[in-house]
C-alpha cells in the first residue's frame, strides 16, 4: 500500500533535525538540521499526496470546484497566501473522506482531525519566534511530533479503509462472476 512507510522516514528526518540543532555543534550541525528539517518537509507533502491519493474514489469528498486530484490538493500547498487557507482545508478534506469511509462502513475509528490542525497551527506559528532560534525550532519539532502521530492514526484509518473497500470490491466481482456464470 502506497505511503504507509513516509511517515517513518518523515520521523527519521526530524530526528536528524533535532540531533543537528542540538546535538552536533557547528556549521555542521546547522546544516544537518536545515538538510533535515527540508527533508522532513518534503516527507510531509509525500506523505499528504499520498495520503489523498489512496482515499477511495467513491469517498473522496464533493465540493462546488468539484474533485480535488491528489496533484492539485498538493500544489495548492505552494501559492502564497492562498496556501495557509488551503493547509487547513485540505486536512479537512483529507480527514473527512478518511472518517466518511469509515462511517459508511461502520467502522469505529476516525482520522484525528483536532490534532492535524492542533499541528498546522504550530507549523505556522513558529516562524514568530524567530527572535529566539531554539524557541522556534522547540515549537517545529513539537509541531512535527504532533503531525507524526497525526499520520500514524490517519494511516491506521486509511489501512482499514483501504482493506475494506478491497474487501468490498472483491465480493462486487465475485457476484458479477456468479451472474455471468449463470446467465451462460
Amino acid at each position: 500500500m502506497r505511503g504507509f512507510w513516509i511517515k517513518w522516514v518523515f520521523a527519521a528526518c526530524l530526528a536528524g533535525a533535532a540531533y543537528g540543532r542540538f546535538g552536533a555543534r557547528g556549521p555542521d550541525g546547522a546544516t544537518l538540521a536545515a538538510a533535515a528539517l527540508s527533508a522532513s518537509v518534503l516527507a510531509g507533502l509525500v506523505w499528504f499526496a499520498w495520503a489523498w491519493a489512496t482515499v477511495p474514489e467513491e469517498d473522496r469528498n464533493y465540493t462546488l470546484l468539484g474533485r480535488y486530484t491528489a496533484f492539485s490538493a498538493t500544489v495548492r500547498l505552494f501559492v502564497p497566501i492562498y496556501s495557509l487557507y488551503w493547509f487547513f482545508r485540505a486536512l479537512g478534506h483529507l480527514c473527512a473522506s478518511i472518517n466518511d469511509s469509515l462511517a459508511r462502513r461502520e467502522l469505529t475509528m476516525r482520522a484525528p482531525l483536532a490534532l492535524a490542525n492542533t499541528a498546522a497551527v504550530l507549523f505556522v506559528i513558529a516562524p514568530l519566534f524567530a527572535w529566539r532560534p531554539d524557541a522556534s525550532f522547540l515549537v517545529y519539532l513539537v509541531a512535527g511530533a504532533l503531525w507524526f502521530v497525526f499520520t500514524v492514526q490517519a494511516d491506521h484509518a486509511r489501512r482499514f479503509v483501504f482493506l475494506s473497500a478491497a474487501a468490498e470490491r472483491e465480493k462486487i466481482d465475485a457476484e458479477r462472476a456468479k451472474l455471468r456464470a449463470e446467465h451462460r
